[in-house]
């Protein structure tokens, strides 16, 4: 944050810790590699969770949600702005087979974790959302399968009244943990407010 509200983010850089200036240009690199990577239709894609959740009263996890290697798709038309919303929508209504996701949970273990050939407490986990839990560390463990519903894309209307709040709608054995899931509350609240108002609704509405 201090680096994104400098007025000069090159002084802003170089006025952090190093081990700050070193997690900063780690981040860049990995947003880097992340935004170069290959596109493919959403049904084809795996998802995951970058930052922790509580799993009970003691567990922490993160998710994933693994594409089904036969979920259906058609070549993305990159001439297209709109390209992965058409293919999906297209999915959604034509494809007789919907695609599937197994979703999955990842369980923080410190004890048999490693950062750098180290092993850190759980705090370090929990709080460094650009470090990644090693899946040979520890191992997803599918619980459940996820599959999309035909025709079920939404209209206008619901889709301007659909938002996300996964801190005010979780348990107290489901809260989000760590800096960023702190910061996201009134970051997704702000953004929801703007949202709502574009759209002539009121802020916090359904």
């Amino acid at each position: 944050m201090k680096l994104l509200t400098a007025s000069n983010q090159a002084a802003g850089l170089w006025s952090l810790p190093v081990r700050d200036k070193l997690r900063v240009l780690r981040t860049l690199a990995l947003a880097q590699l992340q935004a170069r990577q290959a596109i493919r239709p959403y049904q084809q894609l795996r998802y995951w969770s970058t930052v922790p959740f509580r799993h009970g009263p003691v567990d922490v996890v993160k998710y994933s949600a693994t594409p089904s290697p036969d979920n259906p798709s058609r070549p993305l038309q990159w001439s297209n702005p709109k390209g992965l919303q058409d293919e999906m929508i297209r999915h959604l209504r034509e494809d007789r087979t919907m695609g599937c996701f197994d979703f999955g949970i990842q369980f923080l273990d410190p004890d048999r974790m490693t950062y750098w050939g180290k092993h850190w407490d759980a705090s370090f986990w929990i709080e460094n959302a650009s470090v990644e839990w090693s899946e040979a560390e520890a191992p997803f463990h599918t619980v459940a399968r996820l599959t999309l519903l035909p025709r079920s894309q939404l209209g206008p209307e619901e889709s301007d009244a659909t938002y996300f709040d996964v801190t005010g709608h979780s348990t107290p054995d489901s809260t989000p943990l760590g800096s960023i899931n702190r910061a996201r509350w009134p970051a997704e609240a702000a953004s929801r407010k703007a949202r709502m108002h574009a759209c002539g609704r009121v802020a916090g509405a359904p």
